[in-house]
C-alpha cells in the first residue's frame, strides 16, 4: 500500500489539484494532509477525487469552518485535529503543529507521526517512530510517498515526479 503525505498547501490549490491527478493515475488512494488547506475551492477539489481518501489534520491556518464543515460532510474525508489511524498493521499520528500528536497519543502504539507547519522537509527516526514533515506544497511541490507496510518513505515534487 502508498500513502500520499502532503501539507502546508495554503492557497495552492493548483498545485493540490496537481498533485492528485498524477496520484490517482498512479493508484495511490490515500492521503494524509497535515494541514493548512482551507481557503475557498479546496473543498470542491477533494469532493472532485472522490476516489481517493483523505486524512487531513486541521492547521493553525484553517480557521474558515464553513470550509472546514463542508469538507466534515464528505464521504472520503477525515478531518480532525489529530488523526491516528492503522494502515497495513502501521500506526500513523498526524496534526499539523510537531508535537501535538506525539502528547495527545502518548498512550498508543504510534509508528509515524507526520506533521506540517514549519514548511521544512523533516524525515528522521526518533526512538521507535519515524517523525515526517514533507515541506510545504504551496512553496517547492514537494510531498512524500510512504509505501506500507515496509516503512519506506520516498521524497517527490508534483513537477518532476
Amino acid at each position: 500500500m502508498q500513502i500520499a503525505l502532503v501539507s502546508d498547501t495554503h492557497g495552492r490549490i493548483d498545485r493540490l489539484e496537481i498533485l492528485l491527478e498524477n496520484l490517482q493515475k498512479n493508484n495511490i488512494n490515500t492521503v494524509i494532509h497535515a494541514g493548512d488547506m482551507a481557503v475557498y475551492g479546496v473543498e470542491k477539489i477533494f469532493e472532485k477525487f472522490e476516489k481517493i481518501n483523505f486524512y487531513i489534520a486541521q492547521g493553525n491556518c484553517d480557521v474558515n469552518f464553513e470550509i472546514i464543515n463542508v469538507i466534515k460532510k464528505l464521504p472520503n474525508c477525515v478531518i480532525q485535529e489529530v488523526i491516528y489511524e492503522k494502515f497495513c498493521d502501521v500506526n500513523i499520528g498526524v496534526s499539523h503543529i510537531p508535537g501535538i500528536a506525539q502528547k495527545k497519543l502518548s498512550e498508543k502504539k504510534v509508528d509515524i507521526f507526520c506533521h506540517g507547519h514549519t514548511h521544512r522537509e523533516q524525515m528522521e527516526k526518533i526512538n521507535n517512530s519515524f517523525i515526517l514533515n514533507p515541506g510545504a506544497l504551496c512553496e517547492d511541490g514537494n510531498f512524500f510517498v510512504i509505501d506500507l507496510p515496509k516503512i519506506n518513505v520516498l521524497r517527490k515534487n508534483i513537477f518532476f515526479n
